[in-house]
């Protein structure tokens, strides 16, 4: 594939449609709710705290230092590099979907018809759709800290010593393509597993619908996750990833565990599990090597 350094500088100015894409933690919708919440979490903080948190949330060194650069750096190097090379390497992910039943078709020929409603279709379709792709990201996470190849990259990001929402794209451009083609699979995969049995009953509103539940996880506290703002989620931490408990994994002391995405079970179920406890103070980058 020849490099086109058009595609490249299109793609490097594509972050500022980041605001306007659903699919985004920085859509603009919830950075609003991010900032109700922070509203209504700091209402249980000391005036002190409170004070403490808003201050700091309000000093331009706190989104603009060393580590915030190489954030912001990186978010349009990869964008550049994702528009130039693994989006027309890929192409779309309905390509993949189709590949996929067409090719389970071939192996096992066409099902008997399942008929389902619509409306019931739809939400088993979403949820398996997010508890699969949440797994994937959470088996991928854990190889990232316990493969030593997989941590050269992945420390790119534990390397932040300030945490923003913008940390979520300190990445290194490897990383950041293996995790294009994680999601590019495992839509292909579940969508075309999905359109091989239901066929007719499925529609394409079913098939670009399925984010709606990572929609509602962007929206509720994501943006949370890379930041300074301690929100826990009490017994609810056993069930769902809170932004304190990703913290957690991102400070700078040993043994951080708590590697999901959205929902915890699968730390659980590993022995990564760590509740996030009392509010404190974290010191955040890389002190040691692991993990």
């Amino acid at each position: 594939m020849i490099f086109e350094a058009s595609q490249f500088l299109s793609g490097v100015g594509s972050p500022i449609y980041y605001f306007a894409d659903t699919g985004s933690r920085m859509f603009w919708l919830h950075w609003l709710t991010a900032a109700i919440c922070i509203s209504v979490v700091l209402k249980s903080y000391s005036t002190v705290d409170r004070r403490h948190v808003t201050s700091h949330l309000a000093d331009w060194s706190y989104w603009l230092n060393s580590s915030t650069i190489k954030d912001y750096c990186l978010m349009f190097i990869n964008a550049g590099l994702r528009a130039s090379l693994w989006l027309p390497l890929i192409g779309s992910r309905l390509i993949g979907t189709l590949v996929v039943a067409r090719t389970m078709r071939d192996q096992f020929g066409f099902p008997e018809e399942v008929v389902w409603d619509p409306i019931s279709l739809t939400l088993l379709y979403t949820v398996i759709y997010f508890v699969i792709d949440d797994l994937s990201r959470f088996a991928l996470h854990v190889a990232m800290h316990k493969v030593p190849l997989l941590w050269r990259l992945h420390r790119v990001h534990h390397s932040a010593t300030t945490l923003t929402p913008f940390t979520v794209f300190r990445v290194h451009p490897i990383e950041s393509a293996i995790y294009f083609f994680r999601a590019f699979f495992v839509f292909s995969l579940v969508s075309g597993f999905f359109v091989w049995l239901f066929g007719r009953h499925l529609s394409i509103i079913d098939v670009l619908g399925v984010n709606a539940l990572g929609f509602i996880a962007n929206a509720a506290f994501a943006n949370l996750r890379h930041s300074h703002v301690w929100v826990g989620f009490g017994k609810l931490e056993y069930f769902l990833v809170s932004p304190a408990q990703h913290q957690l994994h991102h400070s700078s002391q040993p043994g951080r565990g708590n590697y999901g995405s959205v929902l915890s079970i699968w730390d659980r179920w590993l022995g990564t599990f760590k509740l996030s406890g009392t509010r404190r103070v974290l010191n955040f980058g890389l002190k040691e090597t692991n993990l």
